[in-house]
Parts: structure tokens; C-alpha cells; sequence
């Protein structure tokens, strides 16, 4: 087994991480440390990347994927580098304009159901 940095997991370092452990730890300078595989985060050097999923027409979709193989890109690189322009404040006439809807606790004294 290898350790992220590519050093291999050996006895001797085995040894001197459990008497390490057995030493205890300073918490308080403790680093997290993120023991799951996954995939690379996005444009930042640690960390995780949150994802972000919304529904599309299907008819968007396609169109959005066969345009986005015909230029050598993924779907996801597209939408990452719309987000991006978009978080930049770059306008964006396809948003829509429509009023933001109101919170769930409003509709649902809307409704009379609180």
C-alpha cells in the first residue's frame, strides 16, 4: 500500500506511527486529513469539491453535450466554466429574470399549513 505522498507502507513506518500514536497527539495542531478516495477538487489545492446538481430538459442536455464534444469539452467543464464567468459578474442574459420564490416556511403559511 502507498500513502498519498507515494511513500510505501512499510513495517518500519508502521512502527513509528503507533509509537507515535501511543504518545498521543496535540489535537490542537492536529491536520484533517481526508482518508476517502475520490476524485481531484476542482482550482483550489485542498479541500473538497461541493457538488452542484440541477434539472435540464432533456432537449438541452443533448444539444449542450453533442456542442460541448464537438469542441474536445465535458458537459461538467462547461457548466464549471459558466459558474465561473457568472460568480466573476459576468451577465448573463439566459438567467432568469423571474421574482425569487419565497422560502418554504412563507408558502407554507401561504397555504395555511403552519
Amino acid at each position: 500500500m502507498r500513502l498519498k505522498s507515494g511513500r510505501k507502507l512499510d513495517q518500519a513506518l508502521i512502527d513509528k506511527l503507533s509509537s507515535e500514536a501511543e504518545r498521543g497527539y496535540d489535537l490542537e495542531s492536529a491536520q484533517r486529513v481526508f482518508m476517502r478516495e475520490g476524485r481531484p477538487i476542482r482550482g483550489e489545492e485542498r479541500g473538497e469539491s461541493p457538488r452542484i446538481a440541477s434539472r435540464i430538459p432533456r432537449s438541452i442536455y443533448v444539444a449542450a453535450k453533442k456542442r460541448a464534444g464537438s469542441e474536445g469539452l465535458t458537459v461538467s467543464e462547461v457548466v464549471r466554466a459558466l459558474l465561473a464567468g457568472y460568480a466573476a459578474g459576468k451577465p448573463s442574459r439566459s438567467v432568469s429574470t423571474r421574482k425569487p420564490r419565497p422560502k418554504l416556511a412563507t408558502r407554507a403559511k401561504q397555504r395555511n399549513l403552519v
